[in-house]
């Protein structure tokens, strides 16, 4: 296991036992300060966005809209959130924006999965190119989410403005570095909205995401949004336009069943998430009303893939449902950044829990009288306002949900048994030592080169801090991201040198044709240092 596997599972069991879930019990409520960290972050890396698909707030909400406003993630959450990433076990680096249009987003995911963290993200895929896919999959990003709502082109075109072509040669590449890493990462995953227009592509789109190695295919649906007739409500027109209702409901369970068994015969897992006696049931409803009055169904205003919802009035006290204490955990197990700093615990909350822009604010909003006041209240199965719109839909439920997703990630965590040799090795007396896994490479000049190896302090074990390589002298990359070693630890058997495994996909630098020399300097946590090498680089025409 990781450095901060210990810590993780310690915070995961604080948070157990103080809402009840583990021996030593709940203990009193208090002031609602918590100790513990957040186990799942969601980190809005950007709200800016290339697209102006019709369904996403981006394509309806007005210029200058809180949630639209060209804005990035504070550089207090990027360089100064440690504790919290080395406490947490889930990550999210998208909101509502594209995230790869964030400059700091490469050192956001360093620092992360420098911290173990599984990190998750969605991209509508066209405006990532291949060097980001390349330290993408170096760095071991868990999980990218693909947004494609059609396999023709134009449909693409027509719903989100997106070059087809472009993401299926993104995720060409992506199987391409995977297979040339041997790596299993990142899982891709890929989200297609239904509606009535564009359901009919389902089964082209999962024969051809079956060239992909796609992990997951998710199918859901457009958000219900009662329409007003006469009135400015873009979003409210695109549902009563391209609801499913739209069409036969025998079409659409056809369509979907033939998606689903094409999505077993190429091995694709496949989720639909999608009512359609509420689609049909909502269509009905909507046709037998005659005023512009609003029911009491759910209204979404554009909380489509925003984790910054727009506000709603919260239900009247009396009609709130009565509840046990600790009904919900994301009070202390999540919490919710947006570029423009605001902060929650869920995407459903109604208003923000403090703003994070400036260095502490973090610390502030995590322990700040907004966030304890909603978990004394929670503790004792009281509903507070911020949380009544999320109660009504019974949406709490889904912190426990997350909570379990949280547990299997850090099970996936533990280190496997390693196989002790009968005669193990002793450990080379210099402080840092490993190996290059190949005696040289070859390439040509300013091309890019594969570097495998492993390193480790004889003291310490792995990982190291951090590996550099240099050639000839000059520095070309660091390396921050480690991997299992089973057979390095094995020979040696010491099990604390698992986790010395390193890889790198580094450009040459300009140089003549020749032979050169390459090294690997790496520091110990006590600053003891040490360098491999040298390894011989061939530089040919």
């Amino acid at each position: 296991m990781g450095i901060y596997f210990q810590k993780k599972r310690e915070n995961l069991d604080l948070i157990l036992r103080t809402v009840g879930l583990a021996p030593g019990g709940s203990p009193a409520v208090g002031d609602g300060s918590f100790q513990g960290k957040p186990l799942l972050l969601w980190l809005e890396s950007t709200a800016r966005c290339n697209l102006r698909c019709t369904k996403c707030g981006h394509g309806y909400d007005q210029p200058g809209s809180a949630r639209t406003l060209p804005r990035n993630l504070s550089d207090a959450v990027v360089d100064e959130a440690d504790e919290y990433f080395a406490a947490a076990v889930k990550v999210r680096t998208s909101g509502y924006g594209e995230m790869f249009l964030f400059s700091r987003l490469k050192s956001l995911v360093e620092r992360i999965k420098k911290y173990e963290c599984w990190v998750e993200g969605t991209t509508n895929g066209v405006v990532i190119d291949r060097s980001e896919i390349d330290w993408v999959v170096e760095l071991g990003y868990d999980q990218l989410v693909f947004s494609i709502d059609g396999a023709e082109a134009s449909t693409m075109q027509r719903l989100r403005g997106a070059n087809l072509d472009r993401i299926w040669d993104i995720l060409r590449y992506i199987k391409e570095k995977k297979e040339q890493w041997n790596s299993s990462k990142p899982n891709i995953v890929v989200g297609f909205v239904a509606q009535a227009d564009n359901l009919h592509e389902l089964p082209a789109l999962v024969r051809k995401l079956s060239e992909f190695n796609i992990c997951f295919l998710a199918v859901n649906t457009l958000h219900y949004k009662k329409y007003v007739p006469g009135t400015e409500d873009k979003y409210g027109k695109l549902y009563h336009d391209f609801s499913l209702a739209n069409l036969d409901r025998s079409r659409v369970e056809e369509l979907i069943g033939e998606g689903r068994a094409l999505a077993e015969q190429y091995g694709i897992p496949c989720g639909v998430y999608i009512d359609l006696d509420r689609v049909y049931r909502d269509a009905a409803d909507d046709s037998d009303l005659s005023d512009a009055a609003d029911d009491d169904r759910e209204l979404n205003t554009g909380e489509l893939i925003t984790i910054s919802p727009v506000a709603e009035p919260a239900p009247a006290p009396e009609s709130l449902p009565k509840l046990q204490p600790y009904y919900c955990v994301y009070p202390w197990s999540s919490l919710y950044v947006t570029a423009r700093g605001s902060t929650s615990v869920c995407c459903s909350m109604q208003g923000d829990v403090g703003t994070v822009l400036n260095s502490g604010d973090i610390d502030r909003v995590w322990n700040g009288a907004p966030l304890r006041s909603i978990r004394q209240m929670i503790a004792k199965g009281e509903v507070h306002p911020s949380c009544a719109y999320c109660v009504t839909r019974n949406r709490h439920l889904s912190s426990f949900v997350d909570l379990e997703a949280v547990k299997s990630a850090l099970v996936l965590q533990q280190d496997p048994e390693i196989p002790v040799a009968a005669s193990p090795a002793a450990t080379p007396a210099q402080p840092i030592f490993g190996y290059f896994d190949a005696p040289e490479v070859q390439g040509r000049s300013l091309e890019p080169v594969r570097i495998t190896g492993w390193i480790a302090s004889g003291r310490h074990g792995a990982p190291v801090r951090e590996v550099k390589l240099r050639l000839q002298g000059q520095e070309l990359v660091t390396v921050l991201k480690f991997h299992a070693r089973p057979d390095v630890a094995s020979y040696y058997g010491r099990k604390d040198l698992l986790h010395s495994g390193w890889q790198v996909t580094v450009n040459l630098p300009r140089l003549s044709p020749g032979q050169y020399e390459l090294t690997a300097e790496a520091m110990d946590p006590d600053g003891a240092a040490g360098a491999l090498g040298p390894l011989l680089v061939r530089i040919v025409e």
